[in-house]
C-alpha cells in the first residue's frame, strides 16, 4: 500500500492505490492494476500523464494539458484550466474545463462547462451541458440542456429539453427536444420531434414533428413530409407535403406534394404540388395548386390563381384571374378573370371592369362590370353593366345597361330591364323553366 499521500513531480511512477491525496507537477503515472484508486482528490500543475483509469473523489488541475490513457471517474468534481484528453469515460457529477476536451469514450455527468471544443467519440448523458466554442459528438446523447456558443454536431441521435446554439446546428441522427433556439443554421438528416424551434438563419429538416412553432428568420425546408403547428418564416419555404396549422411566410411557399393546413398567408408565391386542403388561404401574389383545393373559408389573392382540377371555397376574392376546371363559392366570388372547363359557381359573383370570362357562370346574383367579356351566365339576378359583352344569359331577372351586347339567347322568369342602345342579337325570351346549368 502507497502513502496516505503521494506526490509525483518531474518523474514517473507506477501506483495502484492512494489512501490520501494525489498531487502530480509534471509528471506521469503508470497504473498498475488497471484503475488507480485515489480515496481523497488528485490534483495536477503543469503536462501530466496518467497511463490507465482513475478513480478519485475530485480532480483538478492549475495549469498545464491533461492525458488520462484510460477512464476518469470523479466522485464530485472536475476542474481543469487547460485541455483534456481521454481515451476512455469520463464520469462525475461536475466538470469544469477551460480550454478543449478530447473524450474517446462516453460522457456521464450532472453539469458539465467547457470553455473551447468539446468532441465526444462515445455516448454523453448530461443534465446540463455548456460548451463556449464547439462540441462534436459521435454517438447517442441524452443531454436536458444544451447550450453552445458556437458550432453543433451530432453524429447520432439528440435527445434532451432544450438546446441554444449560438452558431450552427447539425444533426445526422433523431433529434428530439421541447425548445431549440439556433442563432445561424440549424439542419437534421433524420426526423425531428419538437416543440418549438427558432432560427435565425435558415432550417434543413427531413421532416418529423414540430408540434408548437417554426420561426425562422430566412428560410426553411423539410425533404420528408412534416407535421407542424405553426410555420412563421421571414423569407422562403419548401416542404415536401405535410399536415399542420398556420402558415406566414414573407417571400415564398413550395409544397412538393399533398398538404393540409388550417391557414396559409404568404407575402408573396404559393405553389402546392399536390392536393391542398384547409381552412383559408392569403397570397400578395400567385397561386398555384397541381390538385385540387378545397378551403372551408376565404381565398384571397392578390394576383392570379392556378388550378389544375377543382377549387372550392367559402369566399373567392382575386385581382388578377382564377384558371381551374370547376370553381365552387359557398358565398362570392370577386375577380377580374376566370378561366374554367365546367364553370364558377358562387351566391354571389362580380366580374371587374374590362375582365373575361371563360366557361360558365351559375349564381344566385352576378355582377358583370362595364366592359367585361363573359360566355354563359345562369343566375337568379343577372346585372350587365355599360358595354359588358355576354354569349347567353338565363336569369330569373335581368337588369342590361346600354351598349350591353348578347350575341345569342336571353331566357328570363320575371322581368328584363335594359336600356336604350342594348345590343340583343335576338329578342329575350320569358319562360317558365330556364336551362339546367353545368353543375
Amino acid at each position: 500500500m502507497d502513502n496516505k499521500n503521494v506526490r509525483v513531480e518531474r518523474i514517473s511512477r507506477n501506483l495502484e492505490y492512494v489512501e490520501g491525496d494525489l498531487f502530480i507537477e509534471n509528471g506521469t503515472v503508470e497504473v498498475t492494476n488497471g484503475v488507480l484508486k485515489v480515496i481523497g482528490k488528485t490534483t495536477c500543475i503543469g503536462e501530466c500523464i496518467i497511463n490507465g483509469s482513475l478513480d478519485t473523489e475530485s480532480f483538478e488541475n492549475k495549469s498545464g494539458k491533461i492525458t488520462i490513457n484510460g477512464n476518469l471517474t470523479a466522485l464530485k468534481t472536475v476542474k481543469i484550466k487547460d485541455d483534456l484528453f481521454l481515451t476512455g469515460d469520463l464520469k462525475s457529477d461536475y466538470v469544469d474545463i477551460e480550454k478543449r476536451a478530447e473524450i474517446n469514450g462516453d460522457v456521464d455527468v450532472y453539469e458539465m462547462s467547457v470553455g473551447g471544443k468539446l468532441d465526444v467519440k462515445g455516448k454523453i448523458k448530461a443534465t446540463e451541458l455548456q460548451v463556449g466554442g464547439s462540441i462534436i459528438s459521435y454517438s447517442i446523447a441524452n443531454i436536458t440542456r444544451l447550450d453552445v456558443g458556437g458550432t453543433a454536431i451530432f453524429s447520432s441521435d439528440l435527445v434532451g429539453d432544450r438546446m441554444n446554439i449560438g452558431g450552427t446546428f447539425t444533426s445526422k441522427g433523431k433529434v428530439v427536444m421541447r425548445d431549440v433556439e439556433v442563432g445561424g443554421s440549424f439542419k437534421s438528416e433524420s426526423e425531428v420531434e419538437i416543440e418549438n424551434i427558432e432560427v435565425g438563419g435558415k432550417i434543413e429538416l427531413n421532416g418529423g414533428k414540430v408540434t408548437r412553432k417554426i420561426e425562422v428568420g430566412g428560410t426553411f425546408k423539410s425533404f420528408k413530409p412534416l407535421f407542424f403547428e405553426l410555420i412563421d418564416v421571414g423569407g422562403a419555404v419548401n416542404i415536401h407535403g405535410g399536415v399542420g396549422g398556420d402558415i406566414d411566410v414573407g417571400g415564398s411557399f413550395v409544397c412538393e406534394d399533398n398538404l393540409t393546413f388550417n391557414k396559409i398567408d404568404v407575402g408573396g408565391t404559393v405553389n402546392i404540388k399536390g392536393e391542398g386542403k384547409g381552412k383559408s388561404i392569403e397570397v400578395g401574389g400567385t397561386l398555384n395548386v397541381d390538385g385540387n383545393l378545397i378551403l372551408n373559408d376565404i381565398l384571397k389573392v392578390g394576383g392570379t390563381v392556378n388550378i389544375e382540377k377543382y377549387l372550392e371555397a367559402y369566399s373567392i376574392n382575386v385581382g388578377g384571374s382564377i384558371e381551374a376546371e370547376k370553381i365552387l363559392s359557398h358565398n362570392n366570388i370577386n375577380t377580374n378573370k376566370i378561366n374554367t372547363i365546367m364553370g364558377a359557381k358562387g351566391k354571389r359573383i362580380e366580374i371587374d371592369r374590362k375582365g373575361y370570362v371563360y366557361g360558365p357562370l351559375i349564381g344566385g346574383e352576378i355582377y358583370i362590370n362595364e366592359e367585361a367579356k363573359v360566355e354563359d351566365v345562369y343566375g337568379d339576378r343577372v346585372f350587365l353593366q355599360r358595354g359588358v359583352k355576354a354569349r347567353n344569359v338565363y336569369a330569373d331577372k335581368i337588369y342590361a345597361e346600354t351598349n350591353s351586347d348578347v350575341t345569342d339567347s336571353i331566357l328570363f322568369i320575371s322581368e328584363i330591364k335594359a336600356e336604350k342602345g342594348c345590343k340583343f342579337s335576338s329578342a329575350p325570351v320569358k319562360t317558365e323553366k330556364l336551362p339546367d346549368p353545368p353543375f
